[in-house]
């Protein structure tokens, strides 16, 4: 443990919590939603400034390791003020001005939602065992990405177009040494400087399959970044899966349907979803282009090209047969 750490440590009190509010009312109120255990952010300031100044990999692995014994101290201080708050043993101590109290206790009911038969007291209590296991979450979270994955290395970004979205937008997916998640301009995946590009593409085709969409990355050209997402939202599956009906062109736009696609499971207590390694890559790639056609033609091509790929790759090899004969049939073709 390095001496700024130590003398952190040292000074940690369990005894007690502090928390000082604003003296402005509203602001009084809103500033409960920034409650957190503070006393190790400034040694968090210095090595993120340190590892944006240095460009060298094995400084930056270095500066990592470092941060991560501060979150393991972090850690331990945060499972025991939790625990000594729900014991009682450590007392919170609220710094507030009076005349403020009643807009407090309103912005505690409707505002975080605590219950509204509690005491003042209890309200702060519960809110600030909440906030105190989320900041324990996250750091638990920031641990698990630095032991397995040095996120912080994941520093090449490129957008992505065509309307992308997540259904859950605090959800970070990971496959091999490529990312995707939100940043403060929109999704974005990220890359390490040894990500190699055919992870990149595979990791979008994947997400394609799953959410039933086209995607791309945009690039430095906006007129045709807005054609390509044109010509994208124009493609919806729910047309592809109802086409065959004879009353699909009689039948209004704005006519309720819905398609369920499936939903990522997240790794244990985080918000982060591991993609495993794939086998067969090439039908994502495959179906992936089918996505990617306006017509239905071409579309079916692709399609056809899943199957004619499972008969190649998979299914003689299974099961040994080298007579397999594939006859599309026209119907479902779109012809």
């Amino acid at each position: 443990m390095n001496k700024e750490l130590e003398q952190i440590v040292n000074n940690l009190d369990l005894t007690k919590f502090k928390i000082e509010l604003d003296n402005k009312g509203l602001d009084s109120a809103f500033h409960l939603n920034f409650i957190r255990v503070e006393n190790f952010d400034n040694l968090f300031i210095k090595y993120h400034k340190s590892f944006i100044e240095t460009k060298n990999l094995k400084k930056q692995k270095l500066i990592l390791s470092e941060e991560k014994e501060v979150y393991k101290e972090l850690i331990k201080y945060l499972k025991k003020i939790i625990s000594g708050i729900k014991s009682s043993k450590t007392k919170i101590i609220l710094t507030y001005n009076k005349e403020y109290e009643k807009l407090i206790d309103n912005t505690l009911n409707d505002f975080f939602k605590i219950n509204k038969t509690l005491s003042f007291k209890e309200k702060i209590k519960e809110l600030v065992l909440k906030k105190l296991q989320l900041q324990l979450k996250e750091s638990e979270e920031n641990i698990f990405k630095i032991s397995n994955y040095e996120f912080a290395t994941f520093k090449n970004e490129e957008f992505l177009g065509s309307n992308f979205y997540l259904r859950f937008p605090k959800e970070l997916i990971i496959y091999k040494d490529v990312s995707i998640g939100k940043s403060g301009f929109g999704f974005s995946i990220l890359t390490k400087d040894n990500s190699k590009n055919e992870d990149k593409v595979n990791l979008l085709c994947i997400i394609a399959f799953i959410q039933a969409v086209p995607n791309f990355i945009l690039t430095e050209n906006s007129a045709y970044n807005e054609k390509l997402t044109n010509i994208y939202n124009e493609f919806d599956i729910l047309d592809l899966l109802t086409i065959s009906s004879a009353k699909f062109f009689n039948s209004p736009k704005s006519k309720f349907r819905s398609l369920s696609t499936p939903i990522f499971k997240l790794y244990k207590n985080t918000s982060i979803t591991i993609i495993p390694e794939c086998q067969h890559l090439e039908l994502f790639h495959l179906y992936h282009s089918s996505l990617k056609q306006f017509e239905p033609l071409p579309r079916c091509v692709f399609l056809f090209r899943i199957i004619e790929y499972g008969k190649n790759y998979h299914f003689q090899k299974e099961f040994k047969s080298d007579k397999t004969k594939l006859t599309p049939y026209k119907n479902n073709c779109l012809f």
